[in-house]
């Protein structure tokens, strides 16, 4: 009997001693974890060219104690280097701590970025172990440094509001060509080798003037014929701890991205222009909802379209490769540019069909003048060589080389009255 008490009064005593040793490690060790007021976190990163170096800004969010307000505080950091590698140990070395990549959400890329191979830039985002394949990629005009380092009036950093203006959201309205690191690769390893990304402008908020710093003295890049285009070189600049431009007060913008930079084998070939980036948006990406605006009759219609399905197809009849575009959607009338009595609006409930075939040679001027540009640009961003190799493999090798300059597109478009 004594003995099973002097048992239990041990294992008390060691079950006492076990949980004093754990509450010792508690409260005195913090198990390799980062004070969180010695690290940070890079919501989103932009790359420039700098002469022969590659200059790479990160808007760092650093926590800060704080009693009342916002305990958040964000700042720009930059490094430069022969490679983005180099560029980020620099940011490290002024940033005094280790910046977490895992949660950075945005790499942009300034239009300089349009001398060089893009892969060349995003090849260090796709080896580093804390980065995700998740980020959102997309091209700038101007400096992606001051992009990232504008007012805006709704947050103290800009990476939240250009977050917005590539949402998912926006993506199924037909509004933005959205893309990430991940579909970015799977493009440019196809057989096309050809990929995309939006392209960003900053405009003074509530008007149409350029924001400072986004290229405001810089023409655009080229949005007529010919891919071989090049955006205006705007890199310059050293490896400062802001990103900041030198000035006045800047006045806060807005971003708008309803252009799309494309790529071929890496390399830049062009821009498309709103209506043609509407156009590949329709065809290529699920669309839930979106708006086309038609002319009849002298009146301009604003027809909302739902329950889309855009498609590409390729086909080789006749010994020639024809590449098949198709939408359909159903329209229901948004708005009309003429006066209407509150009684004769009920006449408009169903799209009469003159409308409706209106709205269809709309979509199909824009695949048309999409294609047009895939073919002087040799950009096979519509990804025809992949169908070919999937759906048509017997003819891959005969047509392969020069499959953009002979094929012959067709349109099958069928928008039909909601009512």
């Amino acid at each position: 009997m004594n003995g099973n008490k002097t048992v239990a009064v041990i294992v008390k005593i060691l079950a006492f001693l076990v949980m004093l040793g754990l509450a010792t490690l508690f409260f005195t060790n913090d198990f390799g974890l980062i004070d969180i007021h010695k690290t940070s976190i890079v919501m989103a990163v932009g790359v420039d060219v700098d002469g022969d170096d590659l200059l790479l800004t990160a808007q760092v969010a650093v926590p800060r104690p704080s009693q009342s307000g916002d305990a958040v505080e964000y700042v720009e950091i930059q490094g430069s280097g022969a490679t983005v590698s180099d560029a980020v140990d620099e940011v490290y070395s002024k940033a005094g701590f280790y910046p977490k990549l895992m949660f950075c959400k945005i790499v942009l890329l300034g239009e300089s970025c349009a001398e060089k191979d893009i892969f060349r830039i995003l090849d260090f985002f796709y080896r580093n172990e804390y980065a995700q394949l998740t980020p959102l990629v997309a091209m700038c005009k101007g400096k992606a440094s001051e992009m990232l380092a504008m007012p805006t009036p709704a947050s103290d950093a800009a990476s939240m509001p250009l977050e917005k203006v590539l949402s998912e959201e926006l993506k199924k309205s037909a509004a933005v060509s959205t893309t990430n690191l991940k579909l970015i690769a799977q493009d440019r390893y196809s057989q096309s080798g050809a990929c995309f990304m939006p392209y960003i402008e900053a405009n003074v908020q509530g008007t149409s003037e350029p924001g400072s710093g986004a290229g405001g003295e810089t023409p655009p890049p080229s949005e007529g014929s010919g891919g071989g285009d090049q955006p205006s070189n705007s890199s310059g600049g050293s490896s400062e701890s802001s990103g900041k431009p030198a000035g006045g007060e800047q006045k806060p913008v807005e971003f708008t991205c309803r252009k799309t930079a494309f790529f071929q084998g890496g390399n830049f070939a062009g821009i498309l222009s709103e209506d043609e980036a509407f156009a590949f948006n329709l065809v290529r990406q699920q669309v839930n909802h979106a708006t086309v605006t038609c002319k009849y009759d002298g009146k301009i219609y604003s027809l909302g379209l739902k329950d889309n399905k855009g498609d590409i197809k390729l086909k080789v009849k006749d010994g020639a490769p024809k590449l098949i575009l198709s939408f359909e959607g159903t329209a229901e009338i948004l708005e009309i540019s003429e006066d209407a009595e509150p009684d004769k609006s009920a006449a408009y409930e169903k799209t009469p069909e003159s409308v409706l075939d209106a709205a269809q040679q709309s979509v199909r001027n824009m695949l048309y003048s999409l294609v047009e540009r895939v073919k002087e640009s040799d950009c096979d961003i519509l990804g025809a060589r992949t169908l070919l190799y999937k759906y048509a493999n017997k003819y891959y090798e005969a047509f392969k080389d020069n499959l953009l300059s002979a094929i012959m597109p067709e349109f099958d478009i069928n928008i039909k009255s909601a009512n």
